[in-house]
This record gives structure tokens, sequence and C-alpha cells, in this order.
């Protein structure tokens, strides 16, 4: 198994699926028909819009 994965994937982080164009076509297919983004830097844009100056909100936040 482990020079199986040699051989395919090498020294690689990344293991791209060999079916990764037909289930790329699926994931974007579906985040367009239910409107979710899914390009990094269209997310990362709108991520950018909101005001962090006040800290992350905690769960044990109240508004009493």
């Amino acid at each position: 198994m482990k020079e199986k994965y040699i051989r395919t994937f090498g020294n690689s982080y990344i293991c791209n699926s060999p079916n990764n164009k037909k289930l790329m076509d699926i994931f974007v297919s579906q985040c367009k028909s239910h409107g979710v983004m899914y390009r990094p830097e269209e997310i990362f844009a709108y991520e950018n819009e909101f005001d962090v100056s006040d800290g992350q909100t905690s769960i044990f936040d109240t508004n009493d």
C-alpha cells in the first residue's frame, strides 16, 4: 500500500482524486444551484467585510 501511494502521489501533500474533475464539476454545480460561495478569493473577500475589532464572540456572552 505504501509503495502504491508513493508511486501515485510521491511526496505531495495534495492528493487529488483520480475523479477530481468530475467531483469538482458536481461540487461547483451544487454550490451554484444553492447560492453557496465556493471560490476562495470570493470567500476571503466576504470574510474581510466583517468588523472583528470587538474580538471573538463567546458562547458565554449574554445580551442581558
